[in-house]
C-alpha cells in the first residue's frame, strides 16, 4: 500500500508539473496571439493547392459558417475551463483554416478565363497593348488584352496573351495592334514535381503566349493611364540616357557595362526587369545580389525613409513651421503618400505589398505616437497579402519575402539587449564597426532564412551572398536609391538626366561587385531537386522556432535536423523523359547528364541540369561508347544500375528492344504485344505528361509522372 501511494504522489507530481509547463507556455504565447492567425490562413490556402481535385464552394464555406457560430457562441465562456478555451482555440484554427480555403478558391473562380486549346502555327491577331518590357538584346515582350483571334470563335478566346515581337519601334501601352503571330497554350511542367507553368498563366490571367512574324500594325490608340505611360518612358529614357554613352563599345567611362545599368535602372524606378541581360541577372543571383533588384521591403523602405528625412528637414528648417507645426507626422505622411506611389507605380508585386503594409504601419503608428516594430506588422501584412492574393502563397516571390522578414524580426527581437551593445560609442569608428556589423549579422540571418527556399526552388545557394552585400548594400543604400528618388522628383520638370547617369553609374559598381564576386572559386553550390516533405519540415520546424516565444522554440530544431538530415540521401532521378518524347536524359555513372540531342528542347534540357544540381552552365555530354549508351539512327541502347534501358526513336527497333531492355522508352506509340520490358510510350506521355524514372538501390523501379503531381484543377490543360 505505501508502494501505491508513493507511486500515485510521483504520478500527480509529475501530472502537477506537466500542467504548470503547459499553463506557461500556453501564457507566454497568448501574449501574441495575432502573430499565429496567418499560419492557419496559410495551412488553409495549401490544403487547396494541394487536393487531386477540385473541390466545390461548399467545402470551404460549411466549416467557415460552423466553426464561426462556434467561435461566437463561446466567445464569453472561453475562460471558463480550459477545456472551453482549447476547444475555443481550435474553433478559430478551423475558421481561419476555412477562410484561407475559400479566399483561394474564389480567387480560383475569379480567375477563370478560356485558355488556347492547341497550337496555332499562323494566326490573325488583333489585341490592345496592356504592357510593353523592352528585352536587353533586341526586341519587346507584349501582353495584349481584349484580343481577337480570327481563327477563334469569341468564346474560345483568350482574355490576354503574351507574345514577344522584335520590332517595337513606334509602339506604346493603350494602342490597338494587328498582326501575324504563332501561339501555343501554356506548357505543363517538364518535369514531376517541377514548376507549374500553367498554374501561373491561370492566374494572371494569360490563356497564350507566341510571337510576331512582323512588326504590329498600328490600327488606333487608346487613353492610358499616366502610370502606364510613365513606366514605359522611363523604360525609354534609361535606355537612350544609359546606352548612349558609347553606342561603339556598349560601355561608359567608368568601363561597365551600360546595358546592364539601363536594365538594372529601369529595374528599381519601374519594376520592369525585362531589360537586364540573362548573363547579369544570373551574376547577381550568384553574389547574393538578386534580391536588390526584386522591388521589395529594402526599396520601399529606402523611399519612405529618404521622403520623411527630406521633408522633415525641409520643415523645420522653417522656424515658424517648426514650433508650431507637427513635422514629424507630417513627414511621416508624406512618406506614406510616397511609399504608395512608388508601390503601385512598380506594379505592386507581392514582397512589395508586404513591404507597403509594414511600412504603411509604421509610419502610421509614427503619426499617433505609438511604436509598432514587431513580429505583429509582418503578420498583418501576410494576412492581407495572402487573403487578397491567396495563388500568391505557392510562389517564391513570397515564400523568400516573408521568410527572410520572419527570420530577422525574429533574431532581432530575441537578441535586441545584445545588439544594442554594438551601438555604444559616439565615434565614427563605433558607427562604422555599428555598420559593419549590421549588415553582416542581417545579411547572414536573411540568407539562413531563405536558404531553404533557395535550395528548393533553384537547387543553388550563393555561398559568398555576405560579401556580395557588404560591398553592394551601402552603393544602394546611399548612392542607387537617393539618386532614384531625385531623379522621380525631378522628372516632371525635365530634369531627370544627372540623377540617371548617377544613378546609372551607381548600378555599374553594384554589377561590377555582381561580376567579381560570382567569379570566385565556389560561389554557387548547387544540389539535386528537393521533395516538397524536405522543406515543410525545414520551414515548419524554421516558422516554430520564430513564433514561439521561451524555450519550446527550441523544439522546432527537430524538424529541421531531420529535414537536413533527409537531404543528404537524395539523389537525382536516373532518367528524365520529356512529354513529347523527343528528348531523353540519363544519368551517367560519372555524375553527367547524358542527352539524346543537343539540338532540341533547350529550355527543357538546362531546368533538368538545374534539377539534377548541375546548374544552367554544365555542358551536356552526348551519348558515347564511355559513358555506357551505344546510339545510332534508330535509338540509344545502354546500362544504368544493373538495368538494361532503350530508347527508340524508330519503330523497326521496338520489337528488338522489347525483348532485349528492362525498360523501354518509345516516341512513338508501341503495340507490340507481350513485350518484357517496363514501356513508356507517346501515349503514356501524352496522358500523363513528362515522366522520370528512378532505379532504387535493390533494384525496384519507381516511376513519378506530371500528373501524378497535378491532378485535375482548373489550370491544367
Amino acid at each position: 500500500a505505501g508502494f501505491d501511494f508513493s507511486l500515485a504522489r510521483i504520478a500527480r507530481r509529475i501530472s502537477l508539473s506537466a500542467r504548470r509547463v503547459v499553463d506557461d507556455f500556453v501564457a507566454r504565447q497568448m501574449e501574441q496571439m495575432i502573430v499565429f492567425i496567418p499560419v492557419p490562413i496559410g495551412l488553409g490556402i495549401l490544403m487547396y493547392f494541394l487536393l487531386g481535385e477540385e473541390p466545390s464552394l461548399s467545402v470551404g464555406l460549411v466549416p467557415l459558417g460552423v466553426s464561426l457560430f462556434g467561435v461566437i457562441s463561446l466567445y464569453k465562456a472561453r475562460f471558463a475551463s480550459g477545456g472551453q478555451y482549447v476547444q475555443w482555440v481550435m474553433l478559430c484554427a478551423v475558421l481561419l483554416g476555412a477562410l484561407g480555403f475559400s479566399a483561394a478558391k474564389f480567387e480560383t473562380d475569379r480567375r477563370a478565363a478560356p485558355v488556347l486549346e492547341k497550337k496555332l502555327r499562323f494566326a490573325n491577331i488583333i489585341g490592345t497593348i496592356e504592357s510593353l518590357e523592352r528585352l536587353p538584346e533586341k526586341g519587346a515582350r507584349l501582353i495584349l488584352t481584349d484580343v481577337e483571334i480570327e481563327e477563334l470563335p469569341s468564346e474560345e478566346t483568350p482574355r490576354s496573351i503574351r507574345v514577344k515581337i522584335w520590332d517595337p519601334e513606334g509602339l506604346t501601352i493603350g494602342q490597338r495592334v494587328t498582326f501575324l503571330g504563332s501561339l501555343s497554350p501554356p506548357s505543363a511542367p517538364v518535369s514531376p514535381g517541377g514548376f507549374d507553368f500553367q498554374r501561373y498563366a491561370y492566374f494572371k490571367e494569360i490563356g497564350a503566349f507566341g510571337f510576331g512574324f512582323r512588326k504590329p500594325e498600328i490600327i488606333e490608340n487608346y487613353p492610358i493611364s499616366s502610370v502606364s505611360a510613365f513606366r514605359q518612358e522611363i523604360q525609354s529614357r534609361a535606355k537612350d540616357v544609359l546606352d548612349g554613352k558609347d553606342l561603339d563599345t556598349g560601355h561608359n567611362s567608368t568601363g561597365h557595362n551600360s546595358t546592364g545599368q539601363a536594365g538594372v535602372v529601369t529595374a528599381l524606378l519601374s519594376g520592369i526587369r525585362t531589360g537586364i541581360p540573362e548573363e547579369l541577372t544570373e551574376n547577381l543571383r550568384h553574389a547574393g545580389l538578386a534580391h536588390l533588384l526584386a522591388i521589395s521591403g529594402l526599396h520601399v523602405g529606402l523611399v519612405a525613409g529618404i521622403l520623411f528625412f527630406a521633408v522633415r528637414l525641409c520643415l523645420v528648417m522653417i522656424p515658424y513651421i517648426a514650433l508650431r507645426w507637427p513635422v514629424k507626422k507630417i513627414a511621416a505622411a508624406a512618406a506614406l503618400i510616397g511609399a504608395i506611389f512608388y508601390t503601385m507605380f512598380v506594379g505592386a508585386p507581392v514582397p512589395t505589398q508586404r513591404a507597403l503594409i509594414m511600412t504603411g504601419i509604421a509610419l502610421f503608428a509614427v503619426m499617433i505616437d505609438r511604436s509598432p516594430f514587431s513580429m505583429r506588422l509582418i503578420c498583418v501584412a501576410a494576412i492581407c497579402v495572402m487573403l487578397y492574393e491567396p495563388s500568391s502563397l505557392m510562389g517564391a516571390s513570397f515564400q523568400l519575402s516573408f521568410s527572410a522578414v520572419v527570420t530577422l524580426i525574429a533574431f532581432y527581437e530575441a537578441n535586441r539587449t545584445a545588439l544594442l551593445k554594438l551601438r555604444r560609442g559616439n565615434t565614427l569608428w563605433h558607427y562604422f564597426m555599428a555598420y559593419v556589423a549590421g549588415v553582416i549579422i542581417t545579411d547572414g540571418i536573411a540568407t539562413l532564412g531563405t536558404a531553404p527556399l533557395g535550395l528548393y526552388h533553384f537547387q543553388e545557394f550563393a555561398a559568398y551572398s555576405l560579401l556580395g552585400n557588404l560591398l553592394a548594400t551601402p552603393i544602394m543604400v546611399f548612392w542607387v536609391m537617393p539618386a532614384a528618388v531625385v531623379s522621380l522628383l525631378c522628372w516632371p520638370l525635365g530634369l531627370e538626366y544627372w540623377p540617371l547617369v548617377i544613378m546609372g553609374e551607381g548600378a555599374g559598381w553594384i554589377i561590377a561587385v555582381a561580376n567579381y564576386v560570382s567569379s570566385l572559386p565556389g560561389a554557387i553550390t548547387r544540389v539535386p531537386q528537393w521533395p516538397p516533405l524536405v522543406l515543410g519540415l525545414l520551414l515548419g520546424g524554421g516558422l516554430w522556432a520564430c513564433l514561439i516565444r521561451g524555450r519550446a522554440r527550441f523544439l522546432g530544431g527537430v524538424p529541421m535536423i531531420i529535414g537536413a538530415l533527409m537531404t543528404f540521401s537524395l539523389t537525382p532521378p536516373d532518367i528524365r523523359i520529356s512529354e513529347n518524347g523527343k528528348l531523353m536524359a540519363f544519368m551517367r555513372e560519372d555524375g553527367a547528364l547524358a542527352f539524346t540531342t543537343r539540338r532540341k528542347e533547350r529550355f527543357t534540357r538546362e531546368v533538368w541540369q538545374r534539377q539534377s544540381g548541375l546548374g544552367f552552365d554544365y555542358t551536356p555530354n552526348l551519348y558515347d561508347p564511355e559513358g555506357g549508351f551505344l546510339c545510332d539512327e534508330g535509338g540509344c541502347r545502354g546500362e544504368i544500375k544493373g538495368k538494361k534501358i532503350a530508347y527508340v526513336s524508330h519503330p523497326y527497333n521496338v520489337a528488338e528492344d522489347c525483348i532485349w531492355a528492362d525498360i523501354l522508352v518509345a516516341s512513338m506509340p508501341v503495340f507490340t504485344k507481350n513485350c518484357q520490358a517496363m514501356v513508356i510510350d507517346r501515349f503514356d506521355l501524352w496522358r500523363h505528361g513528362a515522366h522520370s524514372v528512378t532505379i532504387e538501390a535493390d533494384g525496384s523501379v519507381r516511376v513519378d509522372r506530371v500528373e501524378d503531381f497535378r491532378g485535375n484543377r482548373p489550370w491544367v490543360y
